[in-house]
């Protein structure tokens, strides 16, 4: 049986929308996720006073962070939105990872350890450039390219990495006293704006 003219000329204009309509769906852009913790913006540059980081990185030992005074109260009340003290600096570290973990919100929080001594271990984060408010961030696609250079070295047993030397460029954070493998004294380097594996 002959198809009509009109109605294979409706067909076709069903599959065309169809296809049209994958092909846009492809490049449409994900909605940024919701995502809040502890001082969110500081740790994610998105503060008022992001634009006062100093950026150029200061090489530094993890020893060398832990010997950083406190320079407000992380355990108490405070203005949380607020950035204190080294944390207007960059530092760049000569270290080894421990471990990552992917928090829900999916920053990639990582210990590092010193290389003269690995008993000496800090936290340092990778926000998740997808993050509401972070999405807009003009460091979002640092974010990004970190991400998928850190990916690269993810050993594939859930929390491991390539074993080796990693050299990683931070702001400076204070985050609470939380024990496990942070610092006594709080500090970290959140966010990670680069990093390099070594041998």
């Amino acid at each position: 049986m002959r198809i009509k003219e009109s109605s294979l000329k409706f067909i076709l204009s069903v599959i065309a929308a169809v296809v049209l309509f994958s092909v846009l769906s492809a490049f449409v852009c994900r909605s940024p996720e919701t995502c809040t913790y502890d001082r969110f913006s500081v740790r994610t540059l998105t503060d008022v006073d992001a634009e006062k980081v100093n950026i150029s990185p200061k090489i530094i030992t993890i020893g060398q962070l832990m010997s950083f005074n406190q320079v407000f109260p992380v355990d108490k009340k405070f203005n949380k939105d607020a950035r204190y003290g080294n944390e207007f600096n960059t530092y760049q570290v000569y270290c080894k990872i421990k471990e990552y973990k992917k928090d829900n919100n999916g920053t990639y929080r990582m210990i590092l350890m010193d290389l003269n001594d690995t008993a000496i271990t800090m936290i340092a984060e990778i926000p998740n450039p997808n993050c509401d408010g972070v999405s807009v961030s003009k460091f979002a696609n640092s974010y990004g390219m970190t991400r998928t250079m850190f990916e690269k070295f993810i050993s594939g047993d859930g929390h491991g990495v390539l074993s080796g030397t990693y050299n990683m460029t931070g702001v400076c954070f204070f985050d609470k006293i939380k024990g496990d493998y942070s610092a006594p004294n709080g500090v970290c380097l959140s966010p990670i704006v680069d990093l390099e594996k070594f041998r």
